[in-house]
């Protein structure tokens, strides 16, 4: 719910109305259920649900539709951290911006240069959680080259053609690099009752093509082992992941999109891992929060404080977060 904007939900609130005109309430009669946490982050080009100044009708409506509900529950168990209660209440005090001296030392114990090389060893193959898309790029460019195999390039197939590699609301890549044995994030829900929904992790253990068909051309389907696939599988627990299509309206004209829904992820954004939980990760929240919860969403996607920092972060930023 943090992330869902104003702007969003009054769209949402206008579609469900549509659908039932003749209900003068609003979603059009529907029960609706928000979850979420205020103190991560805010949405992306939207105002969030708290705010109360906004710039535009439809940001306004919206914040009367979140007013409209009556009935707040407030949870007070992380289940996530709920094995660790040290973890659970630094958390807390980080998200409320009064972490402690001692919990602030803890947290710099966690710098990687504070680490035994032996325990360094150990995030090897932990994902990078980073503030921004620049920084994203050039770890994962660097661990795809890094495992010096031929790479595979997938350009989309657009309708109609778009010009130039120009931003869209599919999702899909525009040209996916990969190789065997990558490391990939699915970004689709294939399969919800198997474990395999938007940000699941695997390997790539085969690209297979039909006859006569070769890159920059897409393959017939990828098979990748997900960490947490637990659905039906001939070998190995692979899973076929195939192109889905997507689309979208631009300039007035519709647009589709056919490309495989992965992403490669040895690192990504903190936005993007907000709602993931991750047995551990290798953190740089940059110079500055540039939005608030950044700190806080990153630590908080594992169990416990089993995290490296790449920089050290002064206790001044730490409280005003």
């Amino acid at each position: 719910m943090s992330m869902l904007g104003a702007r969003t939900l009054h769209q949402i609130e206008r579609r469900c109305s549509d659908i039932f005109p003749h209900i003068q309430e609003p979603f059009g009669g529907l029960i609706v259920l928000m979850f979420g946490n205020f103190k991560q982050l805010q949405p992306v080009k939207d105002t969030a649900l708290f705010m109360n100044k906004f710039n535009n009708s439809m940001s306004t409506n919206g914040n009367l539709v979140f007013h409209s509900f009556q009935l707040f529950v407030e949870l007070s168990i992380s289940h996530r951290q709920n094995q660790d209660s040290c973890f659970s209440q630094l958390l807390d005090h980080l998200a409320d911006g009064n972490i402690s001296d001692h919990e602030f030392n803890c947290l710099m114990q966690r710098k990687h240069t504070n680490l035994h090389s032996d325990e360094k060893i150990q995030f090897d193959n932990s994902i990078h959680l980073l503030p921004t898309n620049e920084m994203v790029l050039n770890v994962n460019t660097t661990c795809l080259r890094n495992l010096h195999k031929p790479v595979v390039s997938m350009k989309a197939i657009d309708k109609p053609l778009l010009s130039s590699n120009n931003e869209d609301n599919s999702g899909l890549a525009d040209t996916l690099f990969l190789t065997i044995g990558c490391r990939v994030m699915l970004i689709d829900n294939p399969w919800v009752e198997g474990g395999l929904v938007n940000g699941s992790l695997g390997n790539i253990v085969a690209i297979l093509y039909e006859d006569n068909v070769q890159p920059p051309n897409l393959p017939t389907y990828i098979l990748v082992k997900f960490d947490t696939y637990d659905g039906p599988y001939v070998t190995n627990k692979l899973f076929p992941v195939t192109p889905i299509v997507r689309t979208w309206e631009k300039l007035g004209r519709k647009i589709t999109r056919r490309q495989f829904p992965l992403k490669l992820a040895y690192a990504i954004t903190i936005h993007k891992s907000q709602g993931l939980t991750l047995p551990s990760a290798v953190i740089d929240i940059g110079n500055k929060d540039f939005s608030s919860g950044l700190t806080y969403v990153a630590l908080s996607r594992v169990r416990r404080l089993r995290v490296r920092h790449i920089h050290s972060v002064d206790n001044a930023r730490l409280r005003s977060n």
